[in-house]
């Protein structure tokens, strides 16, 4: 029994939820399509980028297409850089092999990536609202998560969805069953750190954390078992992912110091970040007039880069950073503040998804802290929770508290926009639960 339900009516709600899953992307594609094509009123939706390709992840892979290597981030010749993660850039370096430089065809091989990674992780919600009874709910849950990052998920080809695989695999890794064979789960936990790693260093960081909690949930089970098969297990597994992971990282922490003079082990715009957040936007949540120094669209800034290099680029941005951070030492508390307000709590979008809709948006910012405060509800019920449940309230916050402490734009949280639906109908649920136990007192 779950909640109520029966077997056969958990499996029919399985599959009720799967439909309303793929009625809901398909929907939002089709939306998408028909505004690309020009088919409905001007001004109702925010402007379609989906030839964006993620800006300088994309003269990235155009070099490493066109054999200049991992270079010239801004399509300026300006020679080796870290400046992304390579995740991106490798795979638009893959597809321009097939399907040449077209930047249309390019854009919509992207966009179908990222759709069907929005289909997965919208059926894997809809999925576990099914086995709990709640497959309403999430639907229309889900439906509003995806209103809020519709420019970015479905206008923007951008890194969000890369963010979101990572994180989105690491999150099943966590979800597996103990498997009998610990090389096996070792390599596929290496796999996974392999995939995190390039997708950037906040992913690398919740792999880790990840890896962490699977080590802790072994030592769970073996507490009443035997002390040393968790220690031959745990530590095979761990040695087996890790040992996968610096294959990647070594060499390419090497290539950065050998090519940039600096130890980069991810990517190496960290500091501008920060200074970019600090010292040119006046709240610290990253919008339009921020970026407009950024050397994507600034040629000042983009000939600085090529003429100083990367790496002294970098540092005298974060330089700059440290002498504001001096001069006005509350600053940077009262920005990370207010990151923590536009992640959680107050919908501050660098494009409005619907600028022709007052109603979505009102609605949209009514129901934008709801995962947050399910989060807390969940934090106190942490005791009764399963292990989906726990492993949402963990990974969460372990996604976002960088961009908090950092950078912030709403590209960044879209990549977690599956967990929202999760922690509100997990919160439902418990909520729920409480209420037919305090019932029947």
């Amino acid at each position: 029994m779950f909640n109520g339900y029966g077997e056969s009516d958990v499996v029919d709600s399985a599959w009720s939820a799967w439909g309303w899953a793929v009625v809901v992307v398909v929907c939002l594609t089709t939306v998408a399509q028909l505004h690309r094509a020009e088919l409905l009123p001007k001004g109702y939706l925010a402007k379609d980028r989906i030839q964006h390709l993620g800006a300088e992840h994309y003269c990235v892979g155009r070099a490493l297409h066109q054999g200049r290597g991992f270079s010239d981030p801004f399509c300026d010749h300006a020679g080796a850089t870290a400046w992304v993660a390579p995740a991106l850039p490798s795979l638009i370096a893959v597809l321009m092999l097939v399907f040449g430089e077209s930047r249309s065809a390019l854009s919509y091989i992207m966009l179908l990536f990222q759709t069907t990674f929005v289909l997965a992780a919208s059926v894997w919600v809809c999925h576990y609202a099914a086995r709990v009874g709640r497959p309403v709910a999430s639907a229309t849950f889900l439906l509003l998560t995806l209103l809020e990052y519709f420019n970015r998920l479905f206008q923007e080809t951008h890194d969000a969805w890369v963010t979101g695989s990572a994180v989105f695999v690491c999150f099943l890794l966590l979800e597996r069953r103990r498997p009998e064979k610990p090389l096996l789960d070792g390599l596929a936990w290496g796999v996974g750190g392999i995939l995190a790693a390039c997708a950037g260093p906040v992913t690398l960081a919740v792999w880790c954390i990840s890896l962490a909690l699977r080590f802790a949930d072994a030592k769970k089970m073996h507490s009443l078992v035997s002390p040393q098969k968790l220690t031959t297990e745990g530590m095979l597994r761990t040695g087996v992912a890790m040992l996968c992971v610096s294959v990647f990282l070594i060499p390419w922490t090497f290539r950065n110091y050998m090519l940039l003079g600096s130890l980069v082990c991810v990517k190496s715009n960290g500091a501008y970040e920060v200074w970019q957040s600090l010292c040119v936007d006046e709240d610290g949540v990253l919008d339009l007039q921020s970026g407009r120094l950024h050397p994507w669209v600034n040629p000042r800034s983009r000939m600085q880069h090529k003429a100083l290099g990367e790496t002294t680029f970098v540092q005298l941005h974060r330089n700059l950073a440290i002498e504001h951070a001096i001069e006005r030492p509350f600053d940077p508390l009262i920005k990370v503040v207010n990151r923590f307000l536009a992640v959680l709590v107050l919908r501050m979008p660098v494009i409005e998804p619907f600028p022709g809709s007052a109603a979505i948006s009102l609605v949209l910012d009514i129901v934008f802290p709801l995962p947050f405060m399910a989060w807390l509800f969940l934090i106190f019920r942490w005791a009764t929770l399963g292990k989906t449940l726990r492993n949402c309230v963990v990974v969460y916050p372990c996604v976002l508290a960088p961009y908090i402490i950092i950078s912030y734009c709403e590209r960044y949280s879209a990549a977690v926009f599956w967990i929202k639906p999760v922690l509100v109908v997990g919160a439902i649920d418990q909520a729920m639960g409480a209420m037919r136990r305090w019932k029947f007192r």
